[in-house]
């Protein structure tokens, strides 16, 4: 396994991951489960196909790529464990708690954002030219339709002018290609082609089409502040990623995107009182960073009072 895979069929027996590869696809991809599977094929998308990512880049996270809705049900003894080792769940049931909320005052931004994919068509992995097309074209039909505080425009990829693409940039919504587990896996096929964003007037109501998913759509609301020292512990104990403001596999600066880790078998109530609690958590060790910086340039400005008192009287 590695980059030297140039296509799905190159892999001909059970992958044989690296020392050290971390992927969930390396831990859950057993003997058995290749032996049951490899020879499965779902509206035209192998096994080998879903799998190659992760087998060609092994530094991938995950590794594995659903190539259509069926691909969850026909190589379920992968998806499953895969899944759970993501979420952490195991699907026994879920919970309705209330949502517990009160104030705090360090968020730069709030964003919902849920992704989907229209049932009648091939996942993004698999889908063909005309069908991607065919996808934009019904998709921005609709939001065309849309009135009030979500009546917007939609921006095409191939189309938008040089202003336009300065604009998206400049408010951090245009998402860009070059993404190489994405093109690996296929995801990346004739881009920029039948992708684009559609925004309201107030930029608070975003749909990204034909990225990863076919739908990404995201409501937002500015807040106040959030600067640069994150503790990892708190994000793994409360299963947030974080991410650089640009989303996946970007640099991380001083500022940083929160975002669910775990987003299956859990309600909504469930997802956004972790997210809450976790964001709380993180708020609460940067007052705590505040703190001690601020004690410690007192201390700072003790010693050089008494090292000038010294200097001055001797």
């Amino acid at each position: 396994m590695g980059p030297h895979l140039e296509a799905p069929a190159d892999i001909i027996d059970f992958p044989v991951f690296p020392a050290g590869t971390k992927s969930i696809l390396s831990n859950c991809l057993t003997r058995e489960i290749w032996e049951k599977l490899r020879l499965k094929k779902v509206n035209g998308c192998s096994f080998e196909k879903m799998i190659f990512s992760g087998c060609k880049l092994t530094e991938s996270s995950v590794g594995v790529y659903a190539g259509s809705h069926e691909s969850y049900k026909a190589f379920a003894p992968l998806f499953d464990k895969v899944i759970e080792s993501y979420h952490g769940h195991d699907f026994s049931k879920l919970d309705c708690p209330d949502l517990a909320v009160d104030k705090e005052a360090m968020i730069i931004s709030t964003r919902v954002r849920i992704a989907r994919n229209l049932a009648e068509y091939r996942l993004g992995t698999s889908i063909s030219t005309e069908k991607r097309r065919e996808v934009e074209s019904k998709v921005v039909s609709v939001l065309e339709k849309l009135d009030g505080e979500l009546a917007g425009k939609y921006f095409s990829l191939e189309k938008m002018t040089d202003s336009e693409r300065k604009e998206l940039i400049a408010d951090h919504f245009l998402f860009k290609g070059g993404d190489k587990f994405l093109a690996s896996s296929g995801l990346e096929r004739d881009w920029p082609q039948a992708r684009g964003i559609f925004h309201n007037s107030d930029k608070t109501f975003l749909v990204w089409l034909n990225k990863e998913d076919q739908l990404r759509i995201i409501s937002m609301q500015k807040g106040f502040n959030l600067r640069q020292i994150l503790d990892r512990s708190i994000a793994e104990k409360y299963r947030l990623e974080i991410r650089g403001k640009n989303g996946e596999q970007s640099e991380k600066s001083d500022v940083f995107d929160i975002s669910y880790a775990r987003r299956l078998g859990r309600s909504e109530v469930q997802l956004v009182q972790d997210m809450y609690n976790g964001v709380r958590a993180l708020i609460t060790a940067e007052k705590s960073l505040f703190a001690q910086k601020r004690r410690s340039r007192r201390r700072q400005q003790r010693q050089r009072f008494c090292l000038w008192k010294y200097i001055y009287f001797k």
